[in-house]
């Protein structure tokens, strides 16, 4: 945009200005799939070998400031030629070059930025032009006729053109033994030019459009003094960012004691000093564990050989705390399909296709029936989830949820007919949502987050139509991958589940007891446990519906939770629906369309 522009020169002196800023920023967030109006692009993350699954957010972004100045001044004593009386400046700056790096997984959020700036960034030009005008009327005679430019403070002193060898024309000064003429080369090319006081000096413009000097090296010196004596480089807007980063790698500014930092060190020791590593402050570590009482952090015991892994000294119950090899520390062990520094995080399970389902004690199993069913629920959790799965061929797909949140009731529903840029119908307490791509809306009370993401129109080649995700104060995470499918003309659903520890031996459903023993994985409702899948989820049907389900508070642990309108096609109930056992019960035909809704 143009920032600034001053007018035409109607006298002498007086200065044009056209200043020219810019402001790009550049977006980019994993693994959504979408670009809104501010220039997002956005690429589907897989992070469990399926391309249905996903379970963290990864974003950066890109900002920067440029500036193009242009300015004019006629009849400027910087130009003391009476044949060259324009002053031309031109200056060009990157003001500075901002990046941002952002991980978002389950409850944790990893953030960090960095700020550029260089003075190298700043490049600056000038010139005097040849374009005579009017108002440049302060003239003198020189004694060979020829035309001269007074002096700013010497009256008498008519700076005469003079020629420096090789066609060059520069002027006389009184600063050049015998008035002579001026040859002083600038390290720009530019012979010396005069300044207000009528001495020669080679100007420069800096961001703000001050004069200052050229040093040897060619740069305009525009540097500027912080509070503590410090410099940096001036800003476009004439501002000094006395930009500082601290210790703990956070960006600040400089004060009189200089940086303004809130770094902090923990007491070590023996009064030892502490240590910066890595942004954070340590104390030194000691080449052995500790002097029994007293160990360090990471052991304990008598002898400072047993490991210590507080606040995970248990690790959740989901893994072992062992010591280190090589250094006095401790960490949780992780049994298979938990994770996180207490072993508190369980591996994301993901259920999608036609329909490919997994216990989340991570054994996998295919059932092709339709209808409405408990995909896990977890009472003790206040937790619950719903699906309806419609037949398509032999095979059946998921085409509605139901999501309990809290006091509230989230359901998404498919459309029977639809294109790749349709969005389902999606219920808040029983409402119709337009919901904003990449804004977070708070549910019960502020301590749910449910995000939507939406890719773009031409990032559709895998089906992509719309990701909604909703988080829990547990730190429990559900996800629902809404896909296209051209073959069907209609769209279907992948789920992501990524439950915490709490949900250990507290899970039911088509997703199993979460107990990391397989054995019982495929316990029906009655406490049972069943060696065929497909009888196993027969036992979490639904057939029983109650008054003012999907609305607020409405929630039952008996019966559907889809709002009465989330009305379900024949595809739901087809009496002639043939579901195959596996994909060997399959024709060739059916293989092919049960691999392309996999990819």
């Amino acid at each position: 945009m143009i920032s600034s522009f001053s007018g035409t020169a109607t006298e002498r002196g007086h200065l044009i200005i056209l200043e020219l800023k810019a402001k790009p920023t550049f977006f980019v967030e994993f693994p959504t799939t979408g670009e809104s109006g501010e220039d997002e692009w956005t690429i589907p993350l897989d992070v469990s070998g399926e391309e249905d699954a996903f379970g963290y957010t990864i974003t950066t972004s890109i900002q920067s400031q440029a500036l193009l100045r242009v300015s004019a001044q006629s009849c400027s004593t910087e130009c003391p030629y009476s044949d060259r009386p324009q002053h031309v400046g031109v200056t060009s700056s990157l003001d500075y070059l901002k990046g941002t790096f952002n991980v978002i997984a389950g409850n944790n959020d990893y953030y960090q930025d960095q700020l550029w700036r260089r003075e190298e960034w700043m490049d600056s030009d000038r010139d005097c032009k040849a374009q005579p005008s009017s108002i440049c009327t302060d003239t003198c005679s020189c004694p060979d006729g020829a035309t001269g430019k007074p002096h700013p403070t010497i009256e008498d002193f008519c700076m005469c053109p003079c020629n420096c060898g090789s066609g060059n024309i520069s002027f006389m000064h009184p600063d050049i033994p015998g008035d002579g003429c001026n040859c002083n080369v600038c390290p720009d090319g530019e012979f010396q030019t005069v300044n207000s006081q009528g001495h020669l000096h080679c100007p420069c413009l800096c961001p703000d459009n001050s004069t200052s000097g050229l040093s040897s090296n060619g740069k305009c010196d525009c540097s500027c003094t912080c509070a503590d004596g410090s410099r940096d480089v001036i800003m476009s807007d004439g501002t000094c960012p006395c930009r500082c980063t601290c210790n703990n790698c956070h960006e600040s500014v400089r004060g009189p004691q200089g940086c303004i930092c809130s770094d902090s060190c923990p007491d070590c020791e023996n009064d030892e000093e502490p240590e910066w590593q890595d942004c954070v402050c340590k104390c030194p570590q000691k080449t052995e564990c500790g002097i029994p009482p007293t160990c360090v952090v990471g052991r304990m015991g008598p002898d400072c050989r047993q490991p210590d892994c507080r606040p995970c000294q248990g690790c959740s119950g989901n893994g072992r705390c062992t010591t280190s090899t090589d250094s006095c520390q401790s960490s949780c062990v992780c049994w298979p399909q938990w994770f996180g520094d207490c072993c508190e995080l369980r591996r994301p399970r993901p259920i999608g296709g036609d329909p490919h389902l997994q216990t989340l004690d991570g054994i996998p199993y295919d059932y092709h029936g339709i209808g409405e069913f408990w995909d896990c629920k977890s009472v003790s959790n206040d937790f619950g989830v719903q699906t309806r799965m419609y037949a398509y061929e032999r095979a059946s797909l998921i085409g509605g949820v139901a999501v309990k949140a809290g006091h509230s009731v989230v359901t998404l529903m498919t459309l029977p007919i639809a294109t790749e840029k349709e969005v389902p119908n999606i219920r808040i307490d029983g409402e119709l949502r337009q919901l904003s791509v990449g804004e977070k809306y708070l549910l019960n009370n502020g301590t749910i987050h449910l995000l939507a993401q939406q890719p773009s129109a031409n990032a559709t080649e895998s089906g992509a139509v719309i990701i909604v995700s909703i988080t829990f104060a547990s730190g429990a995470t559900v996800s629902f991958d809404v896909r296209y499918s051209p073959k069907m003309g209609r769209q279907f659903v992948n789920v992501l589940f990524s439950p915490t520890a709490t949900f250990k031996g507290n899970t039911e459903g088509l997703c199993g007891l979460m107990d990391d023993d397989d054995a019982n994985d495929f316990t029906g409702p009655d406490g049972a446990v069943y060696n065929d899948s497909s009888v196993f989820a027969e036992t979490w049907r639904i057939s029983n519906t109650h008054h003012g389900s999907g609305l607020m508070g409405s929630w039952s642990w008996n019966s559907s939770n889809f709002h009465p309108d989330d009305i379900m096609d024949p595809a739901y109930s087809d009496p002639a629906h043939r579901p195959s056992v596996g994909i060997d019960g399959l024709t060739q035909e059916e293989k092919e369309v049960s691999s392309h809704f996999d990819a």
